[in-house]
């Protein structure tokens, strides 16, 4: 999700906010909900995808696309995780 791009208002607070690389975690019945703000190419259009490994999911966002600009832009990265066995798991990012 689009937040802001360089040169915009909000750009600077989401910047402070991205720095502290805070992770917002959730648990939803069978769902671990996980949110974080990254910063990306703005021109770029990417994919997430997850790594399993026992109790730890580590989490990746990829660039999918040939066409990237210099500028950058924060976007909100979300994440639905099938969880069936309802345990608690170790995020990564």
């Amino acid at each position: 999700m689009f937040l802001s791009e360089l040169g915009d208002d909000k750009y600077d607070n989401f910047k402070e906010e991205l720095n502290k690389e805070k992770i917002e975690i959730k648990y939803l019945n069978d769902i671990i909900y996980v949110s974080y703000l990254e910063e990306l190419n703005a021109c770029g259009q990417y994919d997430g995808n997850m790594k399993t490994t026992g109790d730890t999911i580590k989490l990746y966002v990829k660039l999918t696309s040939d066409e990237v600009c210099t500028s950058t832009s924060i976007e909100r990265i979300i994440f639905l995780i099938d969880n069936p066995d309802g345990n608690m798991k170790m995020i990564k990012r």
